[in-house]
């Protein structure tokens, strides 16, 4: 039974080192009576490094996406705030931010109220919501159909097909 869990590890091992996927370090043991290394040359499993583990780390995302409508825009303060059901949402643009409008660059000034965006935002350490990229003008399929909408065209075309 050990044999077969070492023998699966190695395969994983290796299929991860051919996939390049960097591999964890081996920890060393250093007795302190006699100074000599040992590597783990027993049964056990290896100890990895404890500086490869992070600590205190968090599976929770750095940036997330979004999309809406421009309600409006505020170039001086570099913001624009989408509508919303409830209450608007403003998300603040920096010199870091990637803006495109149909796959190429453009800037904040020649967003207009009432265009589609969407893209990927980050909260900064105030709790603000900076954009990491902003795609402008997007279409109804770039933003989401609800499934209803993606329903209803599924049957249309397959009523229009003859039901096949």
């Amino acid at each position: 039974m050990k044999q077969t869990a070492w023998n699966c590890l190695a395969a994983l091992v290796v299929a991860a080192w051919t996939a390049g996927a960097p591999l964890p370090a081996v920890a060393e043991e250093t007795s302190p009576a006699t100074g000599v290394v040992n590597s783990n040359s027993g049964n056990s499993p290896p100890k990895v490094a404890a500086s490869l583990v992070p600590s205190g780390s968090s599976t929770r995302r750095e940036s997330y996406p979004f999309h809406g409508v421009v309600a409006s825009v505020d170039a001086p303060s570099k913001t624009l705030t989408l509508e919303g059901k409830a209450s608007k949402r403003v998300i603040a643009v920096t010199p870091e931010t990637r803006l495109t409008r149909d796959g190429s660059s453009t800037s904040l000034e020649e967003v207009r109220a009432g265009e589609r965006v969407g893209g990927t935002v980050k909260k900064n350490p105030d709790g603000r919501e900076e954009a990491v990229l902003l795609r402008v003008g997007l279409k109804a399929k770039e933003v989401g159909e609800g499934k209803a909408a993606k329903k209803s065209k599924k049957r249309q075309s397959k009523a229009a097909s003859g039901g096949q």
